[in-house]
């Protein structure tokens, strides 16, 4: 059985998170995993202060079972969910879960509202992006899951997409019998003047998809592609982790990013 797990802070934006991984989870028929990582206050006193962890761990629980009730209320056995508690970074903790579940994703909320909720599902998420071997899906606030009829991949396209990548995405873009649509954008001085031929190899790898290409141009690839998406009402776009210039784009905070960050679709990155 597929895993999905999803990272909670019992915040709004984490709850937005775990609504839009039990939808997915129940179409592609994974168990749902609802993880939070704590770490125990660091001291900074020369008193000596005493935590009481069990009582933490003990809220912490009971939290996750108040979510897991609620959604077993709601979808019934159709959906396996269970709880998971680490001590520990959230990065650090993810990494050990993964390496013992091999997911399907992990997903994550990509910003908060209130300045820890932008600590958690900002940094964080991003760190995630970057540094977990397993697909992570950013879900951006209040974004509400519509189905995943439309697959956007960015892609270079005179790169090589490593085949853990490429056999991902195949399994992401049939799993919901979704469309695959393949992006290609550059500066218009710069666009890949071979884009189209390059482009066969691609057409050849997933030949049985019937991919889609795009080819556009823009100042800005990054604002580019945003648009792209949410012009033709895509679902989900699809990164490699090199992409690191588009992933770094969605989350910085200059104005010049403004629009990426506030209309961005979910994000589901792949590693090489």
């Amino acid at each position: 059985m597929k895993t999905i797990i999803v990272a909670t802070d019992f915040s709004k934006a984490s709850q937005n998170a775990i609504d839009y991984a039990v939808e997915i989870a129940l179409q592609v028929n994974a168990r749902l995993i609802l993880f939070n990582a704590y770490q125990m206050p660091v001291a900074v006193s020369e008193m000596p202060i005493v935590y009481d962890t069990e009582a933490l761990i003990e809220d912490i629980n009971k939290q996750l079972n108040t979510i897991k009730d609620k959604i077993q209320q709601q979808k019934g056995s159709r959906l396996l969910v269970q709880t998971e508690v680490s001590e520990g970074s959230l990065i650090g903790c993810l990494k050990d879960i993964c390496e013992d579940m091999e997911p399907y994703a992990v997903v994550m909320g990509s910003q908060g509202t209130t300045a820890a909720e932008r600590f958690f599902f900002g940094s964080n998420t991003l760190y995630a992006l970057k540094h977990l071997h397993w697909p992570i899906l950013a879900v951006p606030p209040q974004y509400t899951f519509k189905g995943i009829g439309k697959v956007a991949f960015a892609s270079d396209l005179n790169k090589d997409v490593g085949k853990t990548a490429l056999a991902i995405l195949k399994d992401w873009v049939t799993d919901f019998n979704a469309e695959l649509h393949i992006v290609h954008s550059a500066p218009e001085d710069q666009l890949y003047e071979n884009a189209v031929f390059a482009s066969g190899a691609m057409q050849k790898e997933f030949n049985l998809l019937k991919p889609r290409f795009h080819f556009i141009s823009g100042k800005n690839v990054e604002e580019s592609i945003s648009q792209f998406v949410v012009q033709e009402q895509m679902d989900v776009l699809v990164l490699l982790h090199k992409s690191y210039g588009f992933i770094e784009g969605l989350f910085h905070k200059s104005q010049a990013r403004h629009f990426a960050l506030n209309t961005a679709i979910p994000l589901l990155v792949l590693h090489e």
